[in-house]
């Protein structure tokens, strides 16, 4: 009913309450009143329509450029990370893509088979499909290093990104910093955040039941599964586009106390959505941070969402940031270049953490 009632406003130029009750609700002679109520419970938090000054419904107007580009169109990769016991080195990388449905993309194991205890071994090798032998370990961090270069990525957690982005740069891959967490999405779609955040956790508050987790290629799987079914409730919301993700993200942003930066949640706001390098500096004017982005505004609204999963890095940066200096580039491979040469000449406290 929801997509019919949007697309009966994007095929007019407006339409009461009341004609919307009588058509979609089926309610005979509505009461104006009882027709707004009724119909606002159902479309009135949809971005893609409004109601006017006259009281009619309408269709927003679509966006235009990048942002544009609706999240069930985009070519998502789901990274899962396995580790061992310590959960410190890592034993299997997958990546899947998530849409029109979950499907490998890549799944190599970094460590030898042998390495895992027993009881992981059987739980994570029986009944593979996608169990590959390991090789080079340098091609396949750099091959998933491309897909995330290439495509939107979304990892379980930062310190699942945190573990991979660690093993890539032993290896000198490079690695964008601009990736989405699982926790993203559940922030946008209000859903609360389980702890402790496992893949099984996010699983069972979706999904209301355990997952099936056979073997390693099945965690990607169940990642992508998780990431589909929340980009379908943001669409149930009306937070379709990629414009639609920000300006959700951007409001929680809003909340954060900058009164003791010399920045603000406008500056920020203000920010271009370009490729660049931005420096983060203490009172003191020492830098803290130095960091490149694809995209300067959504990345450095990033650091000032409130999350449930803030590690202790994060935590430093938001405290001792004073200063914020941005620049914007002509491509990734400027900002790279960048990046490298700033960091090298000021060894920023928190780019050796």
């Amino acid at each position: 009913m929801h997509d019919e009632i949007l697309k009966r406003l994007r095929e007019s130029n407006g339409v009461s309450s009341v004609d919307l009750a009588r058509d979609f609700l089926k309610f005979i002679n509505p009461v104006p009143a009882l027709a707004d109520r009724a119909v606002s419970a159902i479309i009135g938090k949809d971005r893609r329509c409004f109601m006017g000054e006259d009281g009619l419904w309408r269709a927003a107007k679509p966006a235009t450029g990048p942002e544009s580009m609706e999240l069930r169109s985009m070519t998502w990769r789901a990274i899962q990370v396995l580790t061992g016991l310590d959960g410190e080195k890592i034993f299997q990388l997958s990546a899947w893509s998530v849409f029109p449905e979950p499907s490998p993309s890549l799944n190599c194991w970094l460590e030898p088979v042998d390495k895992l205890s027993e009881d992981e071994r059987s739980t994570l090798t029986s009944n593979s499909d996608l169990l590959f032998t390991l090789n080079a370990r340098h091609e396949y961090l750099n091959a998933i290093s491309l897909l995330c270069n290439e495509n939107p990525v979304v990892f379980l957690s930062s310190r699942q990104f945190n573990l991979f982005n660690q093993a890539a740069a032993t290896e000198g891959v490079s690695v964008r910093e601009d990736v989405f967490l699982i926790s993203h999405f559940f922030d946008v779609a209000e859903i609360s955040l389980p702890k402790p955040l496992t893949l099984e956790s996010c699983y069972k508050a979706l999904f209301e039941r355990e997952p099936v987790l056979s073997n390693a290629g099945s965690y990607g799987r169940i990642l992508s599964e998780c990431m589909l079914e929340l980009v379908e409730r943001l669409a149930g919301k009306g937070i379709v586009t990629l414009a639609d993700f920000a300006e959700a993200q951007s409001k929680a942003v809003e909340a954060f106390d900058f009164s003791d930066k010399n920045f603000s949640y406008k500056n920020l706001l203000d920010l271009p959505q370009k490729p660049g390098v931005y420096a983060f500096s203490a009172k003191s004017g020492a830098y803290i941070y130095i960091g490149k982005t694809t995209g300067l505004r959504r990345r450095i609204m990033g650091y000032f969402r409130a999350s449930d999963e803030s590690p202790a890095k994060l935590e430093r940066l938001r405290r001792e940031s004073f200063s914020l200096t941005t620049y914007i580039c002509g491509s990734e491979l400027e900002s790279l270049i960048y990046e490298y040469r700033l960091i090298k000449k000021h060894s920023p406290v928190l780019n050796s953490q």
